[in-house]
């Protein structure tokens, strides 16, 4: 049997257990990008997207942000690790990202 070293298997638990808050901002960040991208391609129209594509954009930018407000507690508690690890989960790049979603959604 394999052993890891009890600092190792610690860094380990603690890096995985992040996984499926990774996952949902992931998921999150990735339906705010493919859906306008998508309804713009879908429909091959030159005036954009259609209303419902911009609202299913609004519920994913909304998603997005709660996404952000639900890791902002955390913020505190990371600034002990990596800056690798603590930029996926940075409730201020997140919020970022909506914002911009937002103002797209706006001249859209």
């Amino acid at each position: 049997m394999l052993r890891v070293p009890p600092a190792l298997h610690a860094w380990l638990v603690d890096i995985f257990d992040r996984m499926d808050v990774y996952i949902e901002g992931f998921r999150s960040a990735a339906k705010c990008a493919c859906t306008p991208a998508g309804a713009i391609r879908s429909t091959g129209r030159d005036e954009g997207p259609a209303a419902a594509d911009l609202l299913s954009f609004a519920a994913a930018l909304d998603e997005l942000e709660a996404f952000a407000e639900s890791i902002r507690p955390d913020h505190r508690k990371n600034a002990d690790l990596r800056h690798q690890i603590v930029l996926l989960m940075d409730h201020r790049r997140v919020a970022d990202v909506a914002r911009e979603g937002r103002t797209a959604l706006a001249r859209a």
